[in-house]
């Protein structure tokens, strides 16, 4: 059997490590045909910064990992393209401004090229990388979770609106006139997607990958991969709780499988299979591996029940709809993994009801929507539209009262 790779998110690693890889190279492939500019938005421990590690792999033109492997031989590996590669999640912006760890991570990164920047803030950093980086070929930007400096700040405003500014800011540069001719390929990763957030009005030209139905299991891992990668693993675990391995399959797939980001692809958590077959036990692996603490002091100002997002039906708008002082509990819960499609209903739209919950008075719930423009995409369907402001009272810690107006 395959050594498993759990914790694992290096691409190079698994690969000269010999470990299990769950070949998503054919989807990487038509994803690298399909555009230039791409977000995609994944809950944590789903497989994103794997996805980046081996886009950054073949783009380096690294042939020896991909041996045996879908786009091995279809590849063209004669063309290199410098990358330029940063996560999130190794910045030190807790101890330190996000603006000064932003500038220290790109002059690490130029030093190793034997450069020296000299631009004063990030901006001009990472402007001046990219230009020197092409010099030689286009230029890949691997960005992953970029929302990291944003959702760990969700209990404190200002700071969080600090970094999403900084960010915003930040991006910019790669829609610059001078910087876009020397790209490649943009790819940018995070856990939620933050509606009005500046990285989509400073990168109006990027392609979300959410919820498109080609990419539904570019993470994840599908029966099919499950039962064609895992079927040592399988075997084993069958014999090892002395039961037929129909009857595993089952008990995994009552366990595990039920992510979907389309309704029609649902896919298992990578981290949740890795462990059960290390362990050799069924347990919450995902659930546990993270901090929810933050995610209670969200719930802790508004009373939720749970139990109400069972079958709860939602529109559009929904996705995108996640600000940071106005959390709607559902849409939290969906983008953090702990909710996810059950299925996406077709036919005819008869009416449009846009609603916003807010703590303290409706009339401020109602002017969120207007100020934001939640409603203005569907003004031009022919549709009905309702707004629907929904005021929390804190002392209740229950719906106080709400307002309906016609747009």
């Amino acid at each position: 059997m395959k050594r498993l790779p759990a914790g694992e998110s290096s691409f190079l690693k698994i690969r000269e490590g010999d470990q299990l890889y769950v070949d998503k190279t054919k989807q990487l492939y038509e994803l690298l045909n399909f555009g230039d500019y791409h977000f995609l938005s994944r809950p944590r421990r789903f497989g994103k910064s794997l996805t980046v590690s081996a886009l950054r792999a073949l783009f380096e033109g690294k042939k020896d990992l991909f041996e045996g492997l879908w786009i091995c031989d279809k590849w063209d590996w004669e063309k290199k393209h410098p990358v330029l590669s940063l996560s999130f999640n190794g910045l030190d912006y807790k101890n330190q401004p996000l603006e000064l760890a932003l500038a220290k991570e790109l002059d690490i990164q130029a030093r190793a090229l034997g450069q020296d920047l000299n631009g004063s803030t990030s901006k001009e950093k990472f402007k001046e990388l990219i230009l020197h980086l092409g010099q030689s070929a286009p230029v890949a930007v691997l960005i992953d979770e970029y929302d990291k400096p944003i959702n760990d700040f969700l209990h404190d405003y200002q700071q969080s609106d600090a970094n999403r500014d900084i960010l915003g800011n930040f991006f910019g540069v790669l829609k610059d006139n001078d910087v876009v001719d020397h790209l490649r390929f943009v790819f940018i990763t995070s856990v939620s997607k933050f509606s009005k957030v500046t990285l989509f009005s400073e990168l109006n030209n990027l392609t979300d990958l959410t919820h498109h139905p080609k990419f539904g299991t570019l993470v994840g891992i599908t029966q099919e991969e499950l039962e064609r990668d895992f079927a040592e693993h399988i075997e084993h675990l069958a014999a090892e709780m002395d039961i037929s391995r129909d009857e595993l399959l089952a008990k995994i797939k009552h366990w595990y499988n039920g992510y979907t980001w389309d309704g029609r692809n649902f896919v298992y958590n990578p981290f949740s299979l890795l462990h059960l077959f290390g362990n050799g036990r069924f347990r919450n692996y995902w659930f546990t591996s993270g901090s929810t603490s933050w995610l209670v002091r969200k719930f802790r100002e508004v009373r939720v029940d749970i139990a109400s997002f069972e079958d709860f039906v939602v529109g559009e708008l929904f996705f995108d709809k996640f600000e940071v002082k106005n959390l709607d509990p559902a849409v939290l819960l969906y983008q953090t993994g702990y909710l996810t499609i059950k299925d996406i209903r077709g036919g005819e739209i008869p009416r449009y009801r846009i609603m916003e919950f807010k703590v303290g008075k409706t009339a401020q719930a109602m002017q969120q929507i207007k100020d934001q423009g939640y409603h203005e995409k569907y003004l031009n369907k022919g549709k009905e539209i309702t707004l629907l402001g929904v005021g929390f009272d804190p002392e209740l810690r229950n719906i106080g009262d709400w307002k309906e107006e016609r747009a």
